[in-house]
């Protein structure tokens, strides 16, 4: 009879623990979260630099590598820029849609409707195919 009970508790113990974990998602999900959190972090560092409220009438810059482009920028962006994706460290897409637009972009691990639901500036944030999350910006309607 003690042996039964104890081999039921261990099966119940177990299937918590398989549960709780498919529920959270394991390491491997706390992994791909965290990264695609630095991606989003990284990306506003990035729409920062290029909205460059300091001088709204100097056009984008043609190549994201470009730090210079807006004076006093924010700490970080040179290792953003050097560093990329912190999974692959492939450069952030930049696509120079005119002198005043643009959008940055990376590719999450996890769903990017998740993560553009979670963030606070949804207003500059689009979601492409393929996982794929830009933040989108145009200066022509920044203020001096």
């Amino acid at each position: 009879m003690n042996k039964l009970l104890l081999m039921c508790m261990s099966v119940l113990v177990g299937g918590a623990i398989i549960g709780g974990l498919v529920v959270v998602g394991g390491p491997q999900h706390a992994r791909l979260a965290q990264q695609d959190s630095q991606r989003l972090s990284d990306l506003r560092t990035l729409h920062t630099h290029l909205m460059c409220l300091g001088h709204p009438r100097k056009p984008l810059p043609q190549a994201l590598a470009d730090d210079s482009y807006c004076p006093g920028t924010r700490p970080g962006l040179r290792d953003v820029l050097t560093q990329g994706d912190p999974a692959t460290g492939a450069p952030y897409a930049y696509h120079r849609l005119s002198d005043t637009a643009f959008e940055v972009c990376a590719t999450l691990a996890l769903d990017p409707a998740e993560a553009r639901k979670a963030a606070f500036d949804q207003d500059t944030i689009a979601l492409r195919a393929n996982h794929t999350l830009c933040f989108i910006g145009d200066r022509a309607g920044s203020v001096n």
